[in-house]
């Protein structure tokens, strides 16, 4: 199999079924992880789609800058994981342990089981127009 159909697949896996068209809610972020570094940033995913012109080195720095849009958009981040660990925990159903790795952007916190149901909600059949 093709690694780039894994990648893709799970960079886009929580896509937000009652916003499916919106930059914030189409893929998440993967901060704090050396991958980023071997891939051009490339965790800064819904930075890649909301600013794909964007140099790949601004990426951090502006999604930081904007930290106030993205808890408004209630988007999806995850700390010190890679988007492949994401896909690959989500393939086997271990949504606590990407609960617990998901940065809320919102106060107040929502507890685990909350976050869980929010992954789970993100995984099922979008209805096309």
């Amino acid at each position: 199999g093709d690694p780039g159909v894994l990648g893709n697949w799970s960079q886009h896996i929580f896509v937000d079924p009652a916003k499916p068209k919106c930059n914030y809610h189409l893929t998440y972020n993967a901060i704090n992880h050396e991958f980023n570094q071997r891939t051009f940033n490339d965790g800064y995913h819904i930075e890649h789609h909301v600013h794909s012109r964007r140099h790949w080195t601004d990426l951090p720095n502006n999604f930081m800058n904007n930290l106030n849009k993205y808890a408004d958009e209630d988007a999806l981040v995850f700390d010190g994981v890679d988007f492949m660990t994401v896909g690959v925990m989500t393939f086997f159903g271990q949504y606590t342990w990407l609960a617990k790795r998901v940065v809320q952007l919102k106060k107040p916190s929502l507890p685990v089981e909350d976050v869980v149901a929010r992954l789970r909600a993100r995984l099922v059949p979008i209805k096309r127009d």
